[in-house]
């Protein structure tokens, strides 16, 4: 399972989702948060971007991406047939919001969010987002009650790994990039500056080391939008998933976030670089 959200507002909308892939008979693999993460918001073009939920999320994804050209009609068509799984179609014309699940597609009106995965995840999901939307604007909002569900805090097993972004606006669906310091058992919560897409959140430490560390979410531009990179500096390696086919990562050793972002580039991916949160003294 998963969980994935989103809601629409006057100028865009705003996507979330966890990259936690969960084996159902396989504890270790699904501790396996970085190496094994999937990125569940697939940016099919501009205007166009669907969040996925559900059993066998890589081969839904592999099906998905090779739909990009199809009508929305089509998109939303081939995802209603999809046994086991929840979606949420997102269109920037409107913007419009729609969750598509056993057979079945609802229009989710403005302002109201839209979630698909684990029902026992949504009514805190829900909860969290309505405590602080009014204060922090509906991204992030969405972005702060997805990290505390995704992060080691979080109290749903098969919610977990990074929070994902995905914004939608008149130029189009772009994944947000931000920096995060996390600790297994705790958080750090920093406010972002107004008006820039950057936000903490908080994971399991792979391989169960106890110090704290950094890591950075790049999503793509130019020509791969659809990228995403992420990256762990005490690691010194990032996952780079490619904008063609997300669903199949590959690990890169790199000395920092821009090496990192150069070696993507040598592949062919575009990835915005930040430098994320400041070092721990």
């Amino acid at each position: 399972m998963t969980l994935i959200a989103a809601v629409a507002f006057e100028s865009g909308i705003a996507i979330v989702s966890d990259t936690k892939v969960t084996y159902a008979e396989d504890a270790i693999q699904s501790a396996r948060v970085f190496d094994l993460a999937l990125p569940k918001i697939v940016l099919l073009r501009d205007q166009i971007a669907v969040a996925i939920s559900g059993e066998r999320p890589m081969e839904t994804v592999r099906q998905l991406v090779q739909r990009r050209e199809d009508d929305l009609g089509d998109i939303v068509d081939h995802l209603r047939g999809v046994k086991d799984a929840g979606f949420i179609v997102a269109s920037t014309a409107g913007p419009s919001l729609w969750t598509v699940g056993d057979g079945k597609v609802a229009s989710v009106p403005a302002g109201e969010l839209a979630l698909e995965g684990n029902p026992d995840a949504f009514g805190d999901l829900t909860r969290l987002y309505n405590d602080s939307q009014e204060k922090w604007g509906e991204v992030q909002a969405l972005i702060g009650a997805m990290d505390q569900l995704a992060g080691p805090l979080g109290r749903h097993p098969s919610v977990g790994g990074y929070c994902l972004t995905a914004v939608g606006a008149s130029e189009g669906f772009r994944f947000l990039s931000r920096g995060t310091t996390v600790a297994p058992r705790a958080l750090e919560s920093t406010a972002s500056t107004p008006g820039e897409l950057t936000s903490t959140m908080g994971i399991t430490l792979p391989a169960g080391n106890s110090a704290w560390y950094q890591s950075v979410l790049l999503g793509g531009r130019g020509k791969t939008p659809g990228a995403v990179g992420i990256y762990v500096r005490q690691a010194k390696a990032g996952r780079l998933y490619a904008h063609v086919n997300p669903h199949e990562g590959e690990t890169i050793s790199a000395s920092d976030v821009s090496e990192f972002a150069a070696l993507a580039l040598q592949r062919g991916q575009e990835l915005q670089v930040v430098h994320g949160p400041l070092p721990l003294m």
